[in-house]
């Protein structure tokens, strides 16, 4: 979501609180991966905050949602390791650019105008 004032990322930190929301911040790098495999496999509600224009090539696989079967488990393979895909997983993500450019090509700035 692009959300320039904080305010969709309070209301979803509120939301998630009770399901133990995990809050990620891409732009201070760490050792995300670790607790975004954790969430997966345990079903625990992801916020990806300060979202940039690139993303880590390694989160490809989780936003294609390319899951798969393994001996009658649904997986996932996140950067080198293959985890447990629990169902109950939700993710999202938030930035707070000025300008954003959609799949057509057209800006939406500040939010106005969608994705296209």
């Amino acid at each position: 979501m692009i959300d320039p004032q904080g305010q969709a990322n309070k209301w979803v930190k509120n939301l998630e609180k009770e399901h133990k929301l995990q809050v990620i911040k891409l732009s201070e790098g760490g050792d995300f991966l670790r607790v975004l495999e954790n969430a997966i496999q345990f079903g625990l509600p992801v916020l990806l905050e300060n979202v940039g224009e690139e993303l880590d090539p390694s989160l490809e696989p989780l936003l294609l949602k390319q899951t798969f079967k393994s001996m009658g488990v649904t997986c996932i393979r996140l950067g080198d390791a293959t985890i447990e895909y629990s169902s109950d997983f939700r993710c999202g993500g938030d930035g707070r650019w000025r300008r954003w450019k959609g799949r057509r090509g057209r800006e939406a700035v500040e939010g106005r105008g969608g994705p296209g």
